[in-house]
């Protein structure tokens, strides 16, 4: 008798590490009708209800993910899938799968990520909410710190990158354009 071996993963992110068992098939659902059926792999899911998005990354191995739509797609080592929940898309492309997961480490790197996600994570990290006055549309994100990042040199690092000056309060850093 064939077992399906399955979790429901409503938020969060973790890191898989699954050897193959053709008799016994691991699945992973997620928010939206995203599934995520494990081919022996190790990989990450990153899906937080704050984040308008969820990611598939592959370590080693191979996924194949398929969204409630019937849309599938198969990801090998350093891809990733992402699920744009508000455009019920499912989109490939490549990335340095251990950068990605070196979170598991303490490291949040960030590449070509949305300022939203910069918010999330240094809400996560330091309990401080990001304000951005007059902030750019498309501003992409390029930047990594860890645990050991106090909240004044993450600040300073964001305000060098995007030429914005900032203030610390108990729970906010504000970040304004410079004064000219």
């Amino acid at each position: 008798m064939d077992v399906t071996r399955e979790i429901w993963l409503e938020e969060g992110e973790v890191f898989f590490n699954i050897k193959k068992d053709e008799t016994k098939p691991f699945m992973v659902h997620l928010r939206e009708g995203v599934t995520v059926q494990v081919l022996g792999t190790s990989f990450t899911i990153q899906s937080y209800k704050e984040l308008p998005f969820q990611e598939i990354s592959v370590v080693s191995g191979k996924v194949k993910v398929e969204t409630s739509g019937g849309e599938v797609l198969e990801l090998l080592p350093d891809q990733k899938a992402t699920y744009l929940e508000s455009e019920k898309t499912l989109t490939r492309s490549n990335e340095n799968s251990a950068l990605k997961s070196a979170w598991r480490t303490g490291t949040i790197v960030l590449e070509n990520a949305s300022v939203d996600e910069l918010c999330f994570r240094v809400r996560q990290f330091y309990g401080k909410v990001l304000i951005f006055e007059h902030q750019p549309e498309t501003m992409s994100v390029n930047i990594s710190f860890d645990r050991n990042t106090s909240t004044e040199e993450i600040s300073t690092e964001i305000a060098v990158l995007y030429g914005l000056s900032y203030r610390i309060t108990n729970n906010q850093i504000i970040f304004s354009p410079k004064d000219l």
